[in-house]
């Protein structure tokens, strides 16, 4: 009988034993589903957060740009309803200052779609003779950052021109290289910007709406009706990689979805 009891009194002790053993596995188990799900998902906003970041960023640059321009080709962009909405642009050649350089450009207009630039004061040039620069390149040439200044700009070829300026940009604070936009007056006779061939940059109608492969197409299909030849066709990379389904994010939502349902 002593021999029963004893046995009995080791079981019960193993039971009580086992069960808080289990209890307490199941209680680290929660906690570590629990650990894992938030991180996963911190993961996972994380993710969306930049997504959201370069969608935004985007949104205020163009889908494609189409480039060696004659004319007729602009011309038959500007006139294209696929076309949501385009600058024309012109870029020169850097010029080499006194411990700076200068780029010059012709752009259409300054808009959020499409941002090149922000206009701080003033205006954008109309006259020839008119440019709008950033008041950091102003300052560094020891001129007074403000519309109606004039500056002196030496450029690669060896032309010194004086222009007015017309508007004050923002940026460019500790900068090396400096944009300098000229009028469309000097970008059809100014020495720097005349012989240069004209870009347009795009955005095209629904391109939201459309999987990559379909913007793609539509873009080169623009501009061979433009008679632009493929090779000065650039549909923006970075666009067409925001439509594509994010493999990784995928994956992340099924091992979040799959450590909760665990």
């Amino acid at each position: 009988m002593s021999g029963k009891k004893t046995a009995k009194q080791m079981i019960a002790l193993m039971s009580k034993k086992s069960l808080k053993t289990g209890r307490m596995r199941n209680i680290f188990v929660s906690i570590t589903i629990v650990l894992a799900a938030a991180l996963l998902t911190a993961i996972l906003m994380f993710v969306q957060g930049q997504r959201t970041e370069t969608a935004r960023e985007l949104s205020h640059a163009q889908q494609a740009g189409y480039y060696e321009l004659t004319d007729e080709q602009v011309q038959a962009l500007a006139s294209d309803e696929r076309i949501a909405y385009q600058i024309r642009v012109k870029t020169g050649v850097l010029s080499d200052m006194d411990g700076f350089s200068v780029m010059p450009y012709y752009v259409s207009e300054l808009s959020d779609e499409i941002r090149v630039g922000e206009l701080e004061e003033g205006a954008m040039p109309e006259k020839e003779n008119e440019v709008a620069v950033q008041g950091a390149m102003l300052e560094r040439m020891g001129i007074e950052p403000e519309v109606g200044s004039s500056v002196t700009l030496d450029f690669y070829d060896g032309n010194e021109e004086t222009f007015t300026v017309s508007g004050i940009l923002a940026g460019g604070e500790g900068s090396k290289q400096f944009s300098v936009f000229f009028s469309e007056a000097y970008a059809e006779n100014g020495s720097q910007l005349k012989d240069m061939p004209y870009e347009v940059y795009v955005k095209i109608y629904g391109a939201a709406d459309m999987y990559p492969d379909e913007l793609r197409e539509a873009i080169y299909l623009i501009g061979s009706d433009a008679g632009i030849e493929r090779e000065y066709i650039n549909p923006s990379k970075a666009y067409l990689d925001s439509l594509s389904i994010d493999s990784q994010q995928i994956l992340l939502c099924v091992l979040v979805g799959g450590v909760i349902s665990s």
